[in-house]
């Protein structure tokens, strides 16, 4: 392992051994040697183009992989060029046309190039295009100004240095003509660049951390276009390389963070933020690697966790097989079938080949590295969980090209592995009483209908209404009449212990607004009061404790007037899916193994009944049939809305319910599936 280094002064003038501090009272004028560096360039040369005119063309992807190995002498490093090449590489396997990539590298990465190559990419890119800004070299973290990214030396033998101001104003301007912007920055103190803090507008963004709790600055945006900035070491922390294969003398060396990246983008069903932090986040064969030397968090910023990085990217397996012409993996035992393979043992050993004319680097599967031969062969010890089990096996050899291979395996598959193995947390909500000066009606239902989904809930699905906090204190999760700090702290409580394999349902049933000024929907709690928008609960501040909780599924269930317009609907792909009778389970648990984040609605932006339900209202009433009458054991949320909440309530009241994945939640394409508990 060798270190990303972020130079100081002291380093470059005295040839000491590689120093991580960070010099706070030099400027790099006064330190550097001025035959070495240009001097300080706060700004790049960016073209003053016209207003953007959006075309009517699909998205597409575009990239300027930067990677620079030889900014300064005697401090060269080894990786960048098959960095930015890895990553080129990953983004055409993943969808991206290879002509819409430009990389430069040694000796191309100068200012004047870059200038060159972000003026043409400014002049073709289509609003709601996806640009990859990627950046892997060497940095500077010695002046109260810096710090800055090295570029390579001009023919005068002169490195500029590319500044965070300069590289946030590039995003900036890609921003402002409609493009969603990802920025990668594989350096050392890479937070200390702070992309966000840099952009001109103030934009609200989601800091997707361990936690994965949520930043809220609130300010409306003057930019189109969403951005994520992608860091691989936090504002004091290390970033380093890593030599391929493990052993042997002929070895190639990567990034840690750039190539893990890399294959986490080929690996992930959606290429989105969130998804992407999970699979890193996740990554055993990373922690190692980071851990060898002491590195810091990676941090990843974002607008929008679910903005998508590829944009051409459709459906969630177009990735299961992949690589250049004549080049696969063939998977030798188990035998491939057309279908997910019905398995006896638990405890299997997975074994393959790499068929390539280029030598085998590493072989990663769901992740983890593979034991492997000259010849390609590997093999890896797989413990299966009852059910539907994806395996996902990438591998790369030595031209920086990807293949992969994708299958499943069945294992035990029943209603019991439909479950799983984690807690069904149900939070219910019921506002029916509202003080006299609140300016708000008292509602007949909101008590009695949580009521009668608690009892069905838990006798015929597994839910439960109370829980231990994580100080370990009870948690009641059955709130009759709230106040709003009241459903706050439940909602912050269970994001402190909802885990992967949990599963989280939110019902609110009581008193609703939109406020036409500000656009929004809110929750009326039993402190609220009308014309007092501080004292409601709003669909930001809901969406914003959704993203903290870390659970596998999750459910909002929202019986109130405007609850339509309560939270952005996202993607629809893969929740309109059909379950065919043919392999029904197969196809429920694929549509449970994924993360998925929906919302059910008892209308639109509209008044909804409290009543017509004979003594629920409509929509609950219709939302108890459906749990009750269901003919199927185990069923979607998506059938539970067609076929009983749509048509039990539009046949009874002038509302319609809504059904759609919550938009900017970590949705990654899943349903939630229920299942009946047998007796």
């Amino acid at each position: 392992m060798s270190l990303r280094h972020a130079l100081t002064a002291l380093t470059l003038l005295f040839a000491q051994p590689l120093h991580a501090g960070i010099l706070e009272l030099e400027t790099v004028e006064e330190a550097f040697p001025p035959e070495l560096f240009n001097g300080v360039a706060d700004r790049l040369a960016l073209p003053d183009l016209p207003a953007q005119v959006c075309r009517a063309e699909p998205p597409v992807t575009r990239a300027l992989l930067v990677g620079v190995a030889e900014s300064v002498p005697d401090f060269l490093l080894k990786g960048p060029q098959n960095d930015v090449q890895i990553l080129r590489n990953a983004l055409i396997a993943k969808g991206a046309r290879e002509e819409n990539l430009v990389v430069l590298g040694d000796p191309d990465a100068t200012r004047a190039r870059l200038e060159a190559a972000l003026a043409d990419l400014l002049a073709g890119v289509n609003c709601g295009d996806s640009v990859v800004l990627h950046f892997t070299g060497h940095a500077i973290a010695s002046d109260p100004r810096g710090p800055w990214f090295l570029m390579h030396p001009t023919e005068a033998g002169k490195t500029d240095l590319l500044s965070a101001d300069a590289i946030a104003a590039a995003a900036a301007a890609l921003r402002g003509r409609g493009a969603d912007v990802s920025v990668v920055l594989d350096v050392m103190f890479a937070e200390s660049f702070a992309i966000e803090d840099r952009q001109p507008d103030g934009t609200r963004r989601y800091q997707l951390s361990h936690a994965e709790e949520a930043e809220a600055p609130r300010p409306s945006s003057v930019l189109q276009g969403d951005l994520s900035v992608l860091y691989a070491a936090d504002g004091s922390g290390q970033a380093g390389e890593k030599r391929l294969p493990r052993s042997g003398d002929d070895r190639k060396t990567y990034g840690i963070f750039s190539f893990y990246l890399a294959t986490a983008l080929m690996e992930v069903d959606l290429s989105t933020p969130h998804a992407l932090m999970r699979s890193l986040r996740d990554n055993p064969a990373l922690s190692r690697d980071r851990g060898s030397f002491g590195a810091n968090d990676f941090v990843f910023t974002t607008t929008n966790p679910d903005m998508r990085i590829v944009a051409e990217q459709g459906g969630v397996t177009d990735t299961e097989k992949s690589g250049a012409a004549g080049e696969v993996i063939r998977i030798l035992s188990p035998e491939p079938t057309r279908s997910a393979a019905p398995l006896d043992k638990q405890s299997i050993v997975l074994e393959g080949k790499v068929e390539s004319d280029a030598r085998t680097l590493i072989v990663l599967v769901n992740g983890q590295e593979a034991e492997f031969d000259a010849d390609g062969s590997f093999r890896f010890p797989l413990d299966l969980q009852a059910g539907v089990n994806a395996v996902k096996v990438l591998a790369l050899t030595e031209t920086n090209r990807p293949i992969t291979a994708a299958l499943e395996l069945y294992y035990e598959g029943d209603m019991q592995a439909l479950l799983g193995t984690g807690q069904r947390y149900a939070l219910l909500i019921a506002n029916q009483d509202y003080p006299d000066d609140a300016g708000l009606a008292d509602l007949k239902t909101p008590l009695g209908d949580a009521e009668a989904l608690a009892a069905v809930l838990t006798a015929d699905y597994g839910y439960t209404t109370t829980a231990t906090s994580a100080d370990g204190q009870p948690l009641d999760l059955f709130l009759k009449n709230p106040t709003r700090l009241e459903v706050e702290t439940a909602l912050y409580e269970l994001g402190r212990i909802a885990g992967e394999k949990d599963s989280v349902l939110i019902f609110y049933a009581g008193h609703g607004i939109f406020e036409e000024t500000t656009g929004k929907a809110y929750w009326l709690h039993a402190d609220a009061a009308m014309g007092r928008p501080f004292s409601w609960l709003s669909a930001d501040q809901i969406s914003d404790a959704i993203l903290r909780i870390n659970a596998g599924s999750l459910l909002v269930i929202s019986d109130s007037c405007y609850s339509g317009a309560l939270l952005r609907g996202g993607d629809m792909a893969g929740l309109e899916e059909i379950i065919a009778d043919k392999d029904r389970l197969l196809q429920l648990q694929r549509m449970a193994a994924k993360r998925s984040r929906v919302l059910l609605t008892s209308g639109g932006n509209e008044p909804v009944l409290d009543g017509g339900g004979s003594g629920h209202s409509v929509f609950a009433a219709a939302l108890l049939t459906g749990l009750q009458e269901m003919d199927q054991a185990a069923f979607t949320t998506a059938e539970l809305y067609s076929g009983y909440l749509l048509p039990l309530v539009v046949g009874q009241a002038a509302q319609e319910p809504q059904f759609r994945p919550v938009e900017r939640s970590g949705h990654e394409g899943g349903d939630v599936v229920w299942v009946r508990q047998s007796d």
